[in-house]
């Protein structure tokens, strides 16, 4: 297994994969945006996003099957926690932080699941690593705002 392989497989079993990644995901940015701050986990994604588009076409043209591509999940669900909890953290709510990362992940796996509108025409369009990789990225940004403007709205009422 070459590290390309363990790179964008995230060295996951093929039936945990999903939800291994997802996990991954959500623990990495949360971790992250309470030691370090939202502001470098940002960069951070910025360029493990480009490193992952990269490396998960690289894995496309290798073995031409995205079924195995997890790394697109990680990082996406990743920007939707970094999205609602940066947001969160304004509101001054008690938990809000935390039940912000939470709902963010479930609302990019919906997201992601269903592939709607852009995000699946992306993924159809680009059947290839990169297209997977960029439809998750623009998933994981949807379910951060849309789990923002819920609890900015939530905050408004309560």
């Amino acid at each position: 297994m070459t590290l390309n392989d363990r790179f964008v497989t995230l060295m996951l079993p093929g039936t945990r994969q999903r939800l291994g990644a997802i996990a991954l995901g959500v623990v990495f940015a949360f971790v992250w945006i309470v030691t370090l701050g939202a502001e470098t986990l940002s960069m951070a994604l910025f360029a493990l996003g480009i490193i992952a588009l990269f490396e998960s076409q690289k894995y496309f043209n290798r073995h031409a099957s995205v079924e195995r591509i997890a790394v697109d999940k990680a990082v996406g669900v990743a920007y939707a926690v970094l999205i609602a909890s940066a947001t969160a953290m304004t509101l001054h709510l008690p938990y809000a932080t935390f039940i912000a990362a939470l709902s963010a992940a479930a609302l990019f796996e919906r997201i992601d699941a269903k592939a709607p509108s852009t995000v699946g025409w992306l993924r159809r369009r680009l059947a290839n690593g990169f297209g997977v990789v960029l439809s998750s990225l623009l998933a994981g940004i949807a379910a951060g705002l849309a789990a923002a403007l819920l609890f900015t709205l939530v905050a408004k009422t309560v």
